[in-house]
């Protein structure tokens, strides 16, 4: 059998990437999603050549105690190597607030594990998004329905742009660190909104990032009616024609 067939979780596996991408926004506001330990808690580990043989060992359990990734990756680097000579799971000795118990993986659990990990920014994400437009009745209940029915992963439509999962316009709550293809997104809907708004062609529009990005690594200089801001930034200045359209 190959590594990667016997490594890789079931699709239909609670917490398997399969699961957590098909996850809806009105689902992950009901779901108990497992909390992630501080580094440290995998205190010694050692591969075994025996296949678990309890659920505990290839399912995750309510309650159970997640790793974080920092001490998921050395396993996980290891374990094709480790299959290769024989080895079938991994036996882990963790300390949770001085508490030691011992827990054996099957190498296809090491990676629901990791799942849940890089899932964790997402499932944050969404449970603020969902909060934030329920709170402050930024849809009709019709749309509120058809909202929560999408899948987390679902990418953003009608950009031309940009694209990127619906889940990363969390990033907007708190403004704290915006990506940048969310901020072409805002850039697009800004120089949409104002084509609809005038009649005529505006002076400045703002352009997309990759624009300045390529400016800054082209040895040209950018022409006289372009002001590069920063890496993210550029303003051009009229004329600049528009698509012809109108409501």
């Amino acid at each position: 059998m190959l590594f990667s067939k016997y490594a890789t979780p079931a699709a239909t596996l609670r917490y398997s990437p399969q699961y957590l991408a098909s996850l809806t926004f009105s689902r992950v506001d009901t779901l108990d999603y497992p909390q992630i330990k501080k580094s440290g808690l995998i205190q010694g580990w050692c591969f075994s050549n025996e296949a678990p043989a309890t659920a505990s060992g290839t399912l995750i359990q309510p309650g159970e105690l997640i790793p974080c990734l920092q001490d998921l990756l050395p396993i996980s680097q290891e374990m094709e190597q480790a299959f290769d000579h024989g080895s079938r799971s991994v036996d882990v000795i963790l300390n949770d607030d001085s508490q030691m118990s011992g827990v054996r993986y099957h190498f296809s659990n090491i990676y629901l594990l990791i799942a849940i990990n890089n899932y964790r920014s997402a499932i944050d994400g969404v449970h603020s998004l969902y909060h934030h437009i329920i709170a402050n009745n930024l849809l009709s209940s019709n749309d509120l329905k058809r909202f929560g029915d999408l899948r987390i992963d679902t990418p953003i439509c009608s950009f031309q742009v940009t694209a990127f999962a619906l889940w990363k316009l969390a990033c907007l709550l708190g403004e704290t660190w915006l990506e940048e293809d969310i901020v072409n997104a805002l850039l697009e809907i800004i120089y949409f909104h104002e084509a609809m708004q005038s009649s005529t062609d505006p002076l400045a529009i703002i352009l997309p990032t990759s624009f300045a990005m390529t400016w800054n690594s082209s040895s040209n200089k950018p022409p006289d009616t372009i002001v590069i801001i920063s890496i993210s930034f550029a303003i051009t200045f009229g004329p600049f024609p528009l698509p012809p359209f109108r409501l």
